[in-house]
């Protein structure tokens, strides 16, 4: 399993393997700060080796919020 996010990531994969049974091998890429288009264009190459076994958790987007424009009433 392999967990990819900004800093709302952080720990995530540390959790995850404490609650899950048997041999698992669970990692985090965490990039503080990342937007989305940042974290996409890292994971590409972190999970061009996966198998169909695998899998990928990409939380991100929360830092991109804060740049778009957004019009006030």
């Amino acid at each position: 399993m392999l967990i990819i996010g900004d800093s709302n990531a952080r720990l995530c994969a540390t959790n995850i393997k404490s609650e899950i049974k048997g041999n698992h091998d669970v990692r985090g890429l965490v990039k503080p700060g990342a937007g989305a288009g940042v974290l996409v264009n890292t994971a590409n190459g972190d999970i061009a080796n996966l198998t169909k076994n695998d899998v990928v958790i990409f939380c991100g987007g929360t830092n991109d919020v804060a740049k778009t424009t957004l019009k006030r009433l």
